[in-house]
C-alpha cells in the first residue's frame, strides 16, 4: 500500500522538483522565488518519499500589472487518471491566494474549470497572455479578466 502526501515544498529544495520535471522530459524549471507544491508517494516498504506530481506559482510583473501564474502542473504518467492532479489543484487553491492565472492545453480545461478557474478570452489585453492564446493555449483565471 502506498501513501500520498501533498504539501508546499520548502525552499531551497527546488532542485529535486526540477529533477522530477527533467526525468519526465518537461522543459521547465522552478526558481528560488516560486511557490512549489508537490504530491509525494511513500511506498509501504520504503521510508523515502518520491515526487509524483508538481506545480508551482510564479509571480510576474507584466505591462498590465502583477500576475500570479500557476505553472507546469505535471503528474507522472503512471499516476494519471487517479485524481492526483485534482487533489493537488484543490490543495493549492486552499493554501494560496485566490488570484491565480494559468495557461493550458485545451484538453486540460475541464480540470481547471472543476477547480474553480474560468476561461479568460481577453486577459486584460495582456501581451504576455495573448501570445499563448495565439498559440492555441487557453488562459484561465480565478479572478475576473
Amino acid at each position: 500500500m502506498t501513501k500520498l502526501q501533498i504539501e508546499r515544498w520548502l525552499q531551497p529544495q527546488q532542485k529535486q522538483v526540477n529533477h522530477f520535471y527533467k526525468t519526465h522530459n518537461q522543459n521547465v524549471s522552478c526558481h528560488k522565488r516560486d511557490i512549489i507544491f508537490t504530491v509525494q508517494e511513500q511506498k509501504a516498504q520504503e521510508s523515502k518519499l518520491q515526487i509524483i506530481a508538481a506545480v508551482f506559482i510564479r509571480h510576474l510583473t507584466t505591462e498590465q500589472g502583477e500576475l500570479n501564474l500557476l505553472r507546469s502542473l505535471f503528474v507522472a504518467p503512471e499516476y494519471r487518471n487517479n485524481k492526483v492532479a485534482s487533489q493537488l489543484l484543490n490543495y493549492v487553491m486552499q493554501n494560496t491566494t485566490s488570484h491565480l492565472t494559468t495557461i493550458c492545453e485545451p484538453n486540460l480545461v475541464p480540470l481547471y474549470l472543476s477547480a474553480g478557474f474560468n476561461i479568460c478570452e481577453h486577459p486584460n489585453q495582456s501581451k504576455y497572455l495573448a501570445k499563448f492564446i495565439q498559440q492555441g493555449k487557453v488562459v484561465l483565471t480565478r479572478e475576473s479578466c
